[in-house]
């Protein structure tokens, strides 16, 4: 399995369990989604630190998530 499609199944995982985390560290699991996605053409994730929490925006497959 190449990074993009770990990443697509991570993004699944994530939607698929949105009220609670595959992992208990958010952070975590927003590291692995950078980390997966930096090299994927079609696959954007950013994530931000806004000091009192943290937030993740993905656009794949011409959708934007959050």
């Amino acid at each position: 399995m190449n990074k993009r499609d770990k990443a697509l199944q991570l993004i699944k995982e994530l939607e698929d369990n949105q009220d609670r985390p595959i992992s208990p560290n958010l952070k975590e699991n927003l590291d692995n989604l950078t980390q997966l996605t930096e090299s994927c053409s079609n696959i954007v994730f950013r994530q931000f630190d806004f000091g009192n929490g943290l937030c993740g925006f993905i656009v794949y497959e011409e959708t934007l998530k959050s």
